[in-house]
């Protein structure tokens, strides 16, 4: 039960991170470029 400790926010953004790279991953569209660096860099900076 990781979502209990780390909290329900810190687990939902893990979700959505995991889902958002394997659907850029398996996705037919190349992935952008410009977009992707700015919302790692919010992700990793909230953590």
């Amino acid at each position: 039960m990781r979502e209990l400790s780390e909290g329900r926010d810190g687990a939902n953004l893990r979700t959505a991170a995991k889902a958002l790279r394997y659907r850029m991953s398996h996705s037919r569209q190349p992935e952008p470029r410009s977009v992707t660096p700015d919302m790692r860099n919010q992700a990793t900076g909230r953590f």
